[in-house]
């Protein structure tokens, strides 16, 4: 049997850096990208999910241009955030929904256009949960030619899956596929192995071994609990002995990555990773910017009217060094603003590294999970969405898209995996002789 390339996006902000990755890849391994054969997503990467197995449904579809229209999509959802003071009251208020999701629609449609799930020539495996009683998650497995359900619209289905809590509003009894599986590999799997026991399946009887299962996250240093600054930060937000989240060792002046890297090593730097570097100064500030952005917020008039600053305004010094006991009660689980509902986090981080551990187990080395550390946490970048820093997010993804792609530096940084280990596997698994 053919192997199967599963290819899968987590939700949140880590679809930046994964949409520009897979361009890194394709670069360094044509044709990786094409040979997908499943496509699975969660919000974000539902997005992203659905509109690439779309536009590969066309067999005469540039690549490249598939690849950069990723990359402008996430974009654009980025750039969907920009809340006024209507956004921000709601935000704080929590009697509605910080934004409405029909400007959001607008940006889907410029890219899925009308398209329905009959239109794909792909298979793809989308999460959201069903707000109604019991609750339940929905896994939406969709195979060409399935008789039921083919009338649905990838816009709506995107958008389902995107409806985050506080954030955006149910559509209809769907909300986010995150609060069941922010991580779709296991569920990408499970509808795999589910499908081979139909008789007549074009799967029938396919083996553990038939498969190659790629996720693309957020993991590590990106975790909302790794509380971690970029070197040489100062100021009430920095953390006592700031330790670099672009590698274990690695420590110095801001901006941080220039700070580490050889002089030697940068004259053979590719011209796009110059480039990218000019944007760690922007990084570095992101945390500061952040810091800025929530206390301006909470000195509004109008926001003071409504909100009892005192209490937020507690809310925002840092956590305890590691080691110093704290104790937390609800509001500083749930309303500590520098990674609200920081609780939810810490569950949706472990529950994706859980699942990559999952199926790691089912697929041992058939599996691999890319999830660059980054230089900004989930929950800061998550939060600066919602507070209209998204340029910074960008920002970072390009840097850490840039660094992570060019092997000295990939290297040096203490990257896991390597891009080196990344193109190992793809040629045993996905690109070589195991993996056709």
């Amino acid at each position: 049997m053919t192997r199967l390339h599963v290819l899968t996006f987590d939700g949140g902000p880590a679809a930046f850096l994964a949409a520009r990755l897979l361009q890194q890849v394709e670069a360094q391994r044509p044709g990786t990208f094409a040979a997908t054969t499943h496509f699975a997503g969660t919000s974000s990467g539902a997005a992203l999910a659905l509109y690439y197995a779309l536009k590969l449904s066309d067999p005469q579809a540039d690549v490249d241009q598939v690849l950069q229209g990723g990359v402008d999509f996430i974009n654009a959802i980025g750039g969907f955030f920009a809340p006024d003071e209507t956004a921000f009251r709601n935000l704080l208020c929590g009697q509605e929904a910080m934004y409405s999701a029909e400007p959001l629609r607008v940006i889907s449609q410029t890219y899925l256009g009308d398209a329905r799930l009959s239109d794909l020539a792909l298979p793809v495996v989308i999460l959201s949960t069903r707000m109604n009683t019991p609750w339940q998650p929905e896994i939406l497995s969709w195979v060409p030619g399935s008789p039921v359900g083919g009338d649905r619209l990838l816009v709506d289905i995107a958008l389902q899956s995107g409806a985050c809590p506080i954030v955006l509003p149910l559509q209809g009894l769907h909300t986010d596929g995150g609060l069941f599986q922010n991580n779709p590999a296991m569920a990408a799997l499970s509808a795999l192995l589910s499908r081979r026991r139909d008789r007549g399946s074009d799967i029938e009887g396919l083996g553990l071994d038939d498969i190659a299962l790629w996720s693309l996250g957020a993991d590590d240093g990106s975790s909302s609990m790794s509380n971690r600054r970029l070197p040489g930060q100062t100021g009430d937000m920095a953390v006592a002995e700031p330790e670099s989240v672009l590698g274990p060792d690695i420590v110095g002046p801001t901006p941080a990555v220039q700070a580490v890297l050889p002089a030697d090593l940068m004259a053979q730097a590719p011209a796009s990773l110059v480039a990218a570097l000019a944007l760690s100064e922007q990084v570095a500030l992101a945390p500061a910017a952040l810091e800025k952005a929530l206390r301006d917020l909470l000195d509004r008039p109008e926001v003071a009217a409504h909100i009892d600053l005192d209490f937020f305004k507690s809310r925002l010094e840092t956590v305890s060094k590691d080691g110093e006991p704290q104790s937390w009660g609800w509001s500083q689980w749930l309303t500590y603003l520098f990674n609200p509902l920081y609780l939810g986090q810490v569950f949706l981080n472990s529950q994706g590294r859980g699942t990559s551990e999952m199926a790691a187990g089912l697929l041992l080395d058939g599996t691999l999970r890319l999830g660059p550390v980054g230089a900004l946490g989930t929950n800061q970048q998550f939060l600066m969405l919602m507070l209209g820093l998204w340029p910074l997010l960008l920002a970072n993804a390009t840097m850490v898209s840039e660094l992570w792609a060019w092997a000295p530096t990939s290297k040096l940084l203490g990257f896991q995996p390597t891009v080196t280990q990344t193109l190992a596997w793809l040629d045993l698994h996905w690109n070589g002789p195991g993996g056709t």
